[in-house]
């Protein structure tokens, strides 16, 4: 029940952002489909009236396009293929979504009685709907395919952590604060704000391992100048950030807490 609740939440947060272009999707999508209804390519123009052709592409650009959209929200939100890069999985996503996309084409075939007109193969089905969705997604999906983390300035590139920033929107710069273990999300807080994105605090970590910064818990993770000074409560330890804030510190992580506020002082 914990783990449905945390997926909605990753819908319903306002800081969580699915990086998409719907803008170019809903510009993109109406003139393909009137080139292609005034073309009348695979038949279509002998086929259907002008009108048909605008329903039948229509019916086939939108229900594959819905369909590509669901398999790369998925694939991403649920941070599935993490060793991948970013174009590998969006790969992934568009040949795996194409086979769903494939029985879209065939529902638009069947709909406008064009199911043994020109003898439509599953195989031929499939390469289409790849190489005509394909543009599409990579516009709609840019900086899937594209990060914008790649450019200069941006987060990423070659500064340190750039593997972690790609998880991140950009307005959130890259001076982080800290990292903090929320169900099956992680709530990262810069100077700039806060996003709670889909990750594993252990994988971040590892992503962050030339970024200055450290483990201080099994669910929080600190950058070192945000780090200000450690408080003790009785048997406990608590970091205290440059926000106010104050993070438990775990016993196996304070000699290494210690020794970084005692190098940070010098």
């Amino acid at each position: 029940m914990s783990f449905v609740k945390s997926v909605l939440s990753q819908f319903t947060n306002r800081e969580w952002r699915p990086r998409i272009r719907w803008r170019n999707m809903l510009m993109l999508l109406p003139v393909v489909v009137l080139v292609l209804a005034v073309t009348g390519p695979y038949g279509t123009f002998n086929d259907l009236t002008f009108i048909e052709r605008l329903g039948y592409w229509s019916f086939c650009f939108i229900g594959v396009s819905v369909v590509m959209i669901s398999a790369v929200l998925f694939i991403f939100t649920f941070d599935l293929l993490p060793h991948f890069t970013r174009v590998g999985r969006f790969a992934v996503a568009v040949v795996g979504g194409a086979v769903p996309g494939v029985g879209v084409v065939y529902g638009g075939e069947y709909l406008y009685g064009r199911s043994d007109s020109w003898g439509l193969t599953p195989a031929f089905a499939y390469v289409a709907v790849i190489a005509i969705t394909l543009v599409i997604m990579v516009m709609t999906y840019r900086n899937f395919v594209f990060p914008e983390d790649a450019a200069v300035g941006a987060p990423g590139g070659d500064r340190p952590g750039g593997l972690f920033f790609r998880h991140l929107s950009r307005e959130l710069g890259h001076e982080l604060v800290s990292l903090s273990k929320q169900d099956h999300y992680l709530e990262v807080t810069t100077a700039a704000g806060r996003e709670l994105i889909l990750h594993r605090i252990a994988d971040a970590a590892a992503e962050l391992h030339d970024y200055p910064g450290l483990r201080i818990h099994r669910s929080h993770w600190a950058a070192l100048s945000a780090m200000t000074g450690l408080e003790r409560d009785g048997s406990s330890y608590r970091v205290v950030l440059s926000d106010g804030r104050r993070l438990p510190v775990s016993r196996p992580y304070l000699p290494e807490v210690r020794k970084a506020l005692a190098g940070a002082e010098k």
